[in-house]
């Protein structure tokens, strides 16, 4: 991929890795969040868990979304909820992107 994916970062102290997360604390800053750096837009957003990439570090899996576009890099290692995201067209939608990754889905 020749575009550089920007990478954002935000400031959640309300979140521990420890516990479950408190949705209703953290939804409303992610929503301002997403409000200020890309006002009147339409957006989807998807959390990627680091646990579900157990051979990547954090590094490593930064490296491979900005080099792919996407965190889904193989075909053998099926996404959470990929019934839900099939009956959508995601999971298709991204197969096709690792046949051929000059297509990679973006979003």
């Amino acid at each position: 991929m020749n575009q550089k994916i920007p990478v954002y970062e935000i400031a959640l102290p309300e979140y521990s890795i420890d516990s479950k997360p408190d949705y209703a604390v953290l939804g409303p800053p992610l929503d301002r969040f997403v409000e200020d750096h890309f006002p009147s837009r339409r957006m989807a957003l998807r959390s990627i868990w680091l646990g579900d990439h157990p051979d990547l570090s954090r590094a490593e899996l930064v490296d491979k979304i900005q080099e792919l576009g996407t965190d889904y890099y193989d075909a053998n290692r099926k996404m959470i909820h990929c019934e839900y995201y099939k009956k959508l067209g995601v999971v298709n939608a991204l197969e096709r992107s690792i046949e051929n990754p000059s297509k990679q889905p973006r979003g």
